[in-house]
């Protein structure tokens, strides 16, 4: 089952549902979101600009239409330090996604600044979250999709190209595509769905993720390449690798299913999204889709630092270690 991370810029939803480009494929987009198929993922600019809108019904609508879309959060308008989220798989290329944008435009104190900043902040976030397809209806991101492709590798493209990308990526690639894999397993590592996911090593269990009555309980241990161990789940969290973070979060658009240890389940602890990091470098990250599963990509190792899994928006692979699962 292939699932395709999606940002979507504010510039693709309208309050007034009249001047609402392309709303078959904003509608198609959102029901493959509901469904778990796509993981659809607006600014975080679209909350403030909902909220400044007067015109009640407008408000609603708005609101209606993206609720169930994830947050880009913690985004910085200056600085663009990510200090808010505390890791990060590619080096920000702010400065110079903000000049291709906007060329010969310099960065000044004022409104349409603070908009232009946001603008190539999002395309940024994007890249460095190393996601799929950045969705826009933006003149100056479109006109200039070629070059930001070329230098950056970002697709961008408007909501109808979108559809007819993953559309066909679906049917040429069959086994890829959700609606043939409909199966009531409820975590998806990368590309594969499970029950419960237990990754052990003859009778050692290294990582774990078991499916509570809808709550998915993480267990055993995180090791880097060196062998040496990072964090381990059990009855606490228990972090003793230096530089190891763990990142945990709440999205009002997708429920807190997520438990890091038995003590979060007395204590009521839940999260709807949870990163593991080493040195500001992303080792796994598991995130409650829109239709309640949840999908889990990384790298694990084992105590001798060898490979025991890797799994990614493409694929799947075991080891070289030789682990059961």
């Amino acid at each position: 089952m292939r699932i395709f991370q999606v940002t979507i810029d504010s510039s693709c939803f309208a309050a007034n549902p009249a001047i609402q480009k392309f709303p078959d494929e904003i509608k198609l987009l959102t029901e493959w979101n509901n469904k778990g198929w796509i993981d659809l993922i607006k600014s975080d600019v679209l909350e403030k600009e909902t909220d400044d809108i007067q015109n009640l019904i407008g408000k609603k609508n708005l609101k209606e239409l993206t609720k169930s879309l994830a947050t880009d959060y913690g985004i910085n308008l200056y600085g663009h330090s990510h200090s808010n989220w505390g890791f990060q798989d590619g080096e920000s290329r702010f400065n110079e996604i903000y000049k291709m944008i906007f060329p010969g435009i310099a960065m000044q104190d004022g409104v349409k600044t603070k908009n232009r900043v946001r603008d190539a902040l999002h395309l940024d976030t994007h890249s460095i979250n190393n996601r799929d397809y950045f969705v826009n209806n933006d003149v100056h991101y479109l006109s200039k999709r070629e070059i930001i492709k070329n230098k950056f590798n970002i697709e961008i493209v408007d909501p109808k190209e979108c559809v007819e990308i993953i559309s066909n990526q679906w049917e040429n690639n069959p086994g890829n595509s959700p609606a043939i894999n409909q199966n009531e397993s409820k975590i998806i590592a990368g590309t594969c769905k499970f029950d419960n996911f237990i990754l052990r090593e003859e009778k050692e269990i290294i990582f774990s993720i078991i499916n509570m009555n809808g709550f998915f309980v993480f267990g055993g241990y995180i090791y880097n390449s060196e062998g040496n161990k990072m964090a381990e789940f059990g009855d606490k969290v228990i972090v003793s690798g230096e530089g190891f973070n763990i990142h945990a979060y709440s999205d009002p658009a997708r429920e807190s299913k997520i438990i890091l240890s038995k003590n979060d389940i007395n204590e009521g602890r839940t999260f709807s999204s949870v990163i593991l990091s080493h040195n500001k470098e992303r080792i796994l990250e598991a995130k409650i889709l829109a239709d309640g599963k949840i999908w889990v990509f990384g790298e694990l190792f084992n105590s001798l630092g060898q490979r025991a899994a890797f799994f990614d928006k493409k694929c799947m692979i075991l080891g070289p270690a030789v682990i059961g699962i």
